[in-house]
């Protein structure tokens, strides 16, 4: 059985596809991928995952505005926002303005150590 449900939501096909095979097999995670952002509040809403990763820079919809929706909804508001970005280093990685920033190319095992960081 998963212990943690985890959304990725970024519209770059590749890095979610290589998100899915490094959890693949993993019987301690369940993995939601959505290219598409607009999309990625009713699936949250639905789902209801343990933690949403958000890519900050993606079309029609950037990670901030899609956190904002998610934060005024009051089945996602409490959900846990990490966001993963190109836009920052490796010696950036943290928490800036109470959001946690995780630079790409992201690890497995940064994420998994993160998930229970944030989750206990």
């Amino acid at each position: 059985m998963c212990m943690y449900h985890l959304m990725f939501v970024d519209d770059e096909v590749d890095f979610l596809e290589n998100l899915k095979f490094l959890f693949e097999g993993d019987p301690e995670f369940s993995i939601s991928v959505i290219s598409d952002p607009e999309k990625a509040l009713q699936k949250a809403i639905y789902s209801k995952p343990d933690i949403i990763f958000l890519d900050v820079s993606m079309p029609k919809i950037d990670g901030g505005e899609l956190a904002v929706a998610l934060r005024e909804n009051a089945i996602t508001k409490s959900i846990p926002i990490v966001f993963i970005t190109a836009i920052v280093t490796s010696a950036e990685r943290g928490t800036y303005g109470g959001q946690i920033f995780l630079p790409k190319p992201v690890k497995s095992a940064e994420i998994r150590s993160l998930v229970r960081e944030i989750l206990g």
